[in-house]
């Protein structure tokens, strides 16, 4: 019935009416205290996942009056065609190499990771996942949270550029500037003249509006930096 992406919008939406819905479903005060402080709204919403009562949400939601997010976030209309179906051609197993954008139809068992993950990357500047070596953070980012960028606001007019800073020698300027410079081409700017300017200057604000040049006003650019 619902996806990520209703979890996401209702969660910016609800604010601090988390409380009223806690209250309307009798949340124990205990378990309301093991909600992370700032994502409280997320936190009602799994308690009430995790008991499958998502189905009574609308009703509680206009009985503490908030139906403007019943009918802006959570009810849309059905689809006129279904969904396409994906064939996997080959292995469906990458190996020692990370998963990728293109192996996302592939990639399951991290739903709540990438969820969490889309949430903060939707509401913070910068945004860290650490872990041991091999534990697939590479693979959480490029096959669980590039795919579902369309999930945030406006999110489909986001533009994302992976980089490993170390790739192209030490000078990290000389790796982002190759990682924007597909993309700055049409403005007449190198990799040489991207990679001086970011070491004069360092203003890689220019440099983005630049990449995003045509987009809405609220599109962002995600620098994906993988370590290794």
């Amino acid at each position: 019935m619902f996806t990520g992406r209703h979890k996401l919008a209702f969660a910016r939406r609800l604010g601090d009416n988390w409380r009223d819905l806690a209250d309307y479903f009798d949340i124990p005060v205990d378990q309301r205290q093991r909600f992370t402080p700032g994502y409280e709204p997320q936190g009602v919403w799994e308690w009430l996942e995790a008991r499958r009562r998502l189905e009574e949400l609308l009703e509680a939601l206009r009985y503490i009056d908030r139906e403007d997010i019943v009918f802006d976030v959570l009810v849309s209309p059905a689809p006129s065609t279904p969904p396409p179906q994906v064939t996997w051609q080959g292995s469906p197993f990458p190996g020692l190499r990370h998963f990728t954008v293109g192996d996302a139809p592939l990639f399951f068992g991290r739903t709540p990771e990438t969820t969490a993950l889309l949430a903060r990357v939707g509401q913070e500047r910068l945004v860290a996942v650490v872990g041991a070596s091999g534990s697939g953070k590479s693979s959480l980012v490029a096959a669980g949270l590039l795919p579902r960028l369309h999930e945030l606001p406006n999110g489909q007019q986001w533009q994302w550029v992976r980089l490993t800073p170390g790739a192209l020698g030490d000078d990290p300027f000389v790796a982002l500037a190759a990682a924007l410079a597909p993309t700055l081409a049409r403005h007449g700017l190198t990799g040489r003249d991207i990679a001086s300017r970011l070491r004069a200057s360092g203003d890689l604000a220019a440099l983005t509006e630049r990449c995003l040049a045509g987009r809405s006003a609220t599109a962002a650019l995600l620098l994906f930096y993988r370590s290794v």
